[in-house]
């Protein structure tokens, strides 16, 4: 397993080059467990095993997938993988490790396999809210039972089809997990959203990761889902496409501290991240698309935006960056379930952008960033066992004055293993330095 520092110190500089950006983890996590599902053998190019990725792969295994890995180039993989196939009639133990979505997926999908499945994971996922799966599983008499709610969580008895409310202002992970659930059992199933539904764009890249595995499903202005049972999963041959989530900080170090060329991002994809591009034209950048598809960022004078968040939480950190350099006050809105990811990410970002020296405020829900030229940094800085907050850091660090030390450093290996190396190759100046 590659060697990751676990503190760093990062020095301001100038980022320049062109990358490749990393495959995207949210449709990786769906076209494997997708391919699982389908007898016969499938083909999922351009993935990178992230330990998110990994530990969905561990599971799908544990379940009966058979799944080889072949060098697919640049440190990605094609993988091949044979369906599930049947029903185990032993207990199962799944190791969720720190990922949300292969814990929340999985819920409900495993036990269509298994007559017993144990839920386990480490962090903050431990505590992470499950009671959507607990109303369901009430509802249906299924035996279930935690630790003083939290992991392991053992469930014995699989759904059955009905009826399912869940609210819209919740992870979109568990109407995912419902999605890939519901068109295996023995009958019709509905689901209704009883809220206008958030994070609509990761529900897309369900419902069309669902349709390329020639599943149906159809809904009512995302309110009511409608999902035929007895539906059989049909092998795929597809490629992962590139990263908005990850491409957003490297979009952000072009355009406060760099010169950058990327490859890979769609700008008619799916992920509901893409509104990075968006965001960043709003804001000035120099931001431009180049013949090959490929875009270029550069360093400019960015000015002040507003973003609800709500539909993109995961950009909310690096936007705090670029907010923090920006010409003029930004405002983030629609940040409550921030405080529920891998860390409180709310506190987080205001927490480490005050210590660089950022003129920052917040309040339950929002921020308001008033921006600077350069930030005085010369600082220790946490990534609160954060990859996202790690990565933002490096980004920050190239409008410090000071070099800036970081802790927490290989906590990218969740959805970035080669972030430092990719960082590196790009200009990025650090130095691992020994913890104390």
């Amino acid at each position: 397993m590659k060697r990751i520092p676990q503190q760093v110190q990062i020095e301001g500089g100038f980022l320049q080059g062109s990358l490749q950006v990393p495959p995207s983890k949210s449709l990786a996590h769906r076209a494997v467990i997708g391919a699982a599902l389908a007898p016969g053998e499938s083909l999922v190019e351009n993935v990178a095993f992230s330990v998110d990725i990994q530990v969905t792969v561990a599971a799908m295994e544990a379940l009966g997938a058979k799944i080889e890995r072949e060098p697919d180039g640049d440190g990605r993989f094609r993988l091949r993988i044979r369906g599930i196939g049947g029903r185990r009639n032993t207990p199962v133990t799944l190791d969720c490790a720190e990922s949300g979505s292969t814990l929340r997926f999985l819920i409900p999908l495993a036990l269509q396999f298994a007559p017993e499945v144990t839920f386990t994971g480490r962090g903050r996922l431990v505590k992470r809210p499950l009671d959507i799966y607990y109303r369901i599983f009430d509802g249906q008499n299924v035996p279930w039972e935690n630790t003083d709610g939290q992991l392991p969580l053992t469930v014995r008895r699989g759904l059955s089809p009905g009826v399912f409310t869940m609210a819209g202002d919740v992870s979109s992970q568990f109407l995912t997990g419902l999605l890939y659930t519901l068109p295996l059992l023995s009958g019709d199933s509905e689901i209704r959203v009883t809220t206008p539904l958030e994070s609509r764009g990761y529900v897309d890249l369900t419902l069309n990761s669902l349709a390329k595995s020639g599943i149906r499903v159809e809904h009512e202005g995302y309110r009511r889902f409608l999902v035929p049972g007895n539906q059989t999963f049909r092998p795929v041959s597809l490629r992962v496409e590139g990263d908005f989530s990850q491409g957003a900080f490297l979009l952000v170090a072009g355009a406060t501290g760099g010169d950058l060329i990327l490859r890979d991002l769609s700008p008619g994809s799916l992920q509901g991240d893409r509104v990075i591009l968006s965001i960043l034209a709003e804001s000035g950048a120099d931001l431009s698309r180049l013949p090959d598809g490929s875009f270029r960022i550069r360093k400019g004078r960015i000015r002040a935006f507003e973003a609800e968040c709500s539909e993109f939480p995961d950009l909310v950190p690096v936007l705090g960056v670029l907010a923090a350099t920006a010409r003029g006050t930004s405002r983030l809105t629609g940040l409550e379930r921030l405080k529920i990811k891998e860390s409180d990410r709310l506190s987080a970002i205001y927490t480490e952008l005050d210590r660089l020296g950022a003129k920052v405020r917040r309040g339950d829900d929002w921020l308001e960033i008033t921006g600077r030229e350069s930030l005085p940094g010369g600082v220790r800085v946490d990534a609160w066992g954060d990859h996202r907050i790690a990565m933002s850091m490096a980004v920050a660090a190239l409008s410090c004055e000071k070099p800036l030390e970081l802790t927490g450093a290989d906590s990218v290996s969740k959805s970035w293993p080669d972030f430092w190396e990719d960082y590196g190759k790009l200009g990025g100046v650090y130095h691992e330095r020994n913890l104390g």
